[in-house]
């Protein structure tokens, strides 16, 4: 479905250039369709994770394996596969993320200058997650909260336009 959206804009990008479409109605709202579809696919993963940190330790390992199956990255890879620059759609503001965040995830995140780098860095670490989980490598907890946090943060900052 996403590929109706992202296919008009590599379209209109090759025709019209990057400045012309941004200011366009049409785009706009595929602007707006997408990053929905992202907001949607990282709650969901969100969600996903949580159920691996909140449950029992004993079956940790087997519950991360099922959950990384279950892991969705289909609107950001269709968008990564369409060669168009995300920060045309991600170009909003960072997270702001305050004195109260871990020291180490604080100073993680202020080497994300953008909104689609912050977006960026949470597929990559979330990719690699998956990845661990899905070999039955360990992961450590801190590694794993620090996904989840880059998540919540930019779903937090998102959250009054996207339901706008």
């Amino acid at each position: 479905m996403i590929d109706l959206v992202i296919g008009p804009v590599t379209e209109w990008l090759v025709k019209k250039g990057a400045e012309k479409i941004q200011s366009s109605a049409e785009f706009q709202h595929s602007r707006q369709a997408i990053r929905e579809a992202v907001f949607r696919e990282i709650r969901f993963n969100q969600a996903l994770i949580a159920e691996v940190l909140d449950g029992k330790a004993e079956d940790s390992a087997a519950l991360a394996k099922c959950i990384a199956e279950e892991m969705d990255f289909s609107a950001f890879s269709k968008l990564e596969d369409s060669f168009v620059p995300i920060r045309l759609f991600f170009d909003g503001t960072c997270p702001d993320v305050g004195d109260k965040a871990d020291g180490s995830y604080r100073e993680w995140s202020s080497q994300l200058k953008s909104e689609a780098e912050w977006v960026e860095r949470i597929y990559l670490r979330s990719r690699i997650l998956r990845a661990r989980w899905r070999s039955g490598q360990p992961q450590g907890e801190k590694s794993v909260r620090y996904v989840k946090w880059l998540m919540a943060q930019w779903l937090k900052n998102l959250q009054p336009a996207a339901t706008s």
